[in-house]
This record gives structure tokens, C-alpha cells and sequence, in this order.
């Protein structure tokens, strides 16, 4: 999963949150952020978001959105 989230305590800051079912799906999740970026930001711009990921056990970079 991947989320970006406001910071409530200083508000021209955000969180980037990349979590996973163990280690492959919490690499996995971040490696989908660096690799798709620039598509997340055209596609949410500066708002708020959440994705879903799907990874294959071993293989990081097997990352692949599910949802939405």
C-alpha cells in the first residue's frame, strides 16, 4: 500500500507511506513509488491518495497497482 497523507503539525509537509505484507511487499511498494512517480502526480496531482499493490513473494520490483 502506498499513501500519501497531509502532515497535521506542519502543514506544508506530507507523508509518504509504503507498507507492505513483510519485507517483499513493504520494498515493493516503495519501489512502485519511485518507479511510477510521475504518473501518480499527473494522475492526483497534490491531492491526498491511497493505492494498492500487488507483489510477488521474491521480487520486489514485480510490483503491480490493483487498486484504484
Amino acid at each position: 500500500m502506498i499513501l500519501k497523507v497531509k502532515n497535521s503539525r506542519f502543514p506544508n509537509h506530507l507523508f509518504f507511506v509504503c507498507a507492505g505484507i513483510g519485507t517483499w511487499g513493504a520494498s515493493g511498494a516503495a519501489w512502485f513509488l519511485s518507479q511510477n512517480w510521475k504518473a501518480l502526480y499527473k494522475e492526483f496531482g497534490s491531492q491526498e491518495f491511497g493505492v494498492v499493490v500487488e507483489v510477488n513473494v521474491g521480487s520486489d520490483t514485480s510490483a503491480t497497482r490493483v487498486h484504484p
